[in-house]
């Protein structure tokens, strides 16, 4: 009875406390929650498909330098900055899946396995480093052709349309879509197909979901740099990844990058490719706020660019025949070290070929060329009639170079004829 009593009294006091009991379970969640809600809150993932092209057939473009080192070393900023899936594009990357070599077919079934299955709130960045053509005629003049290893300029299915690929990036769901472009070569082509000598691939209508920044603006060249050993664009490029031009601890926007590089590459392409050289950089689209990293990433060490000593003494023009005497008054070679030396500077277009003659009776030529910081470029010993030195070369920039002329035996010497055209 007095238990019956007791309880009767305890429950209008433990009813309170029970209602607040079974609460805290939900406070505590909110309070600490948040953390958790954040990791299993639906949260936009980065793809990206990255080619890189060098190599191309001799009859048809030019090789390039640097460009699949470009790609892999903005791969590797990509995936530094946690990207989900980078699709790396090159010669090297396809020694262990063919599917990953750089061609027409391969590059348009990567560009839409990659593209399909995209959510609204994932990114997708496109990139392209290697040559890119605008080919003459009625109807091909409209659009412009990105290259890929298997390049045939008069068999446009072995092109890659920007057109295309802007047509995908359209379709995809991704909320945040984006193309770089980095192909504007100087005299890509090396066939008898006719090419326009400036394109303007700006020019092409881009999705208004899409963002595209391009290596140049229309009607310019990109570069590539001798002294860094890169892409101009990439070499800066790689540095808006690293945090240049962005503020300090924020996300990497491809706006801020874009921003960069236009105030970068300007000054870098005269510097590097002569007075007469303009590459700027432009960002066209109304697309999201695509961001590329949440912060700087470390990327691959970039070379400071080193110039070279002032230019002395006088610059000859091509074409240009100089007749003189080596004797042995004249300073030695540096790499034939027992041979006289006479070196002549020439101011030479970058991409544009020359035939470089050293003919002489009295003794067996030696050709080199160097660049303005004194390294070795190219050589000659016996490429031309008999004894005489021949050399086809073709500048990778605008700039002074050296041109020595100087002997195969040690100590020998005489008149000789010296021709650059």
């Amino acid at each position: 009875m007095r238990i019956a009593q007791v309880r009767a009294r305890l429950l209008p006091l433990l009813l309170p406390l029970l209602f607040v009991a079974l609460a805290l379970p939900s406070f505590a969640g909110d309070g600490k929650g948040k953390g958790e809600e954040k990791k299993v809150e639906s949260k936009g993932r980065q793809y990206a498909l990255v080619v890189g092209v060098r190599n191309y057939k001799k009859d048809e473009l030019r090789p390039l330098k640097y460009a699949d080192k470009d790609a892999t070393s903005f791969a590797d900023a990509l995936k530094e900055a946690g990207y989900r899936r980078v699709v790396v594009m090159t010669y090297e990357s396809a020694a262990n899946d063919a599917d990953l070599l750089p061609t027409a077919r391969n590059i348009k079934e990567q560009l839409k396995s990659l593209l399909e299955d995209r959510r609204p709130e994932d990114s997708v960045v496109v990139a392209f480093f290697g040559h890119g053509v605008q080919l003459l005629g009625a109807d091909k003049g409209k659009d412009y052709y990105l290259c890929p290893m298997d390049a045939e300029l008069s068999e446009p299915e072995t092109l890659v349309s920007l057109s295309e690929v802007y047509r995908e990036l359209g379709k995809s769901k991704a909320g945040n879509k984006a193309a770089i472009i980095d192909a504007a070569y100087p005299r890509p082509g090396a066939g008898a197909v006719k090419l326009a000598l400036k394109a303007r691939p700006q020019d092409i209508e881009v999705p208004r979901d899409v963002q595209v920044l391009f290596s140049t603006s229309a009607d310019q060249f990109s570069y590539e740099s001798e002294k860094l050993k890169r892409g101009l664009f990439a070499h800066y490029l790689l540095k808006a990844m690293g945090g240049a031009g962005s503020p300090k601890e924020s996300a990497i926007e491809l706006k801020a990058v874009a921003g960069y590089l236009a105030d970068q590459v300007p000054d870098a392409a005269k510097d590097d490719a002569g007075p007469g050289a303009r590459q700027v950089p432009q960002l066209v689209g109304a697309g999201g706020k695509l961001v590329l990293a949440s912060g700087a990433v470390n990327v691959p060490d970039q070379p400071e660019v080193k110039k070279g000593p002032p230019v002395k003494g006088v610059v000859h023009l091509a074409p240009k025949v100089i007749n003189e005497t080596l004797t042995d008054k004249d300073e030695r070679d540096a790499k034939r070290i027992n041979s006289y030396a006479k070196v002549y500077q020439f101011r030479l277009e970058g991409g544009r070929n020359y035939q470089i003659d050293i003919m002489s009776m009295a003794f067996d030529t030696y050709l080199r060329v160097e660049d303005e910081m004194r390294t070795e470029l190219a050589f000659d010993d016996d490429g031309g009639e008999g004894l005489n030195s021949r050399l086809r070369w073709t500048p990778p920039r605008n700039g002074v170079y050296r041109i020595i002329v100087t002997t195969f035996a040690a100590g020998a010497n005489g008149p000789f004829t010296l021709m650059v055209r």
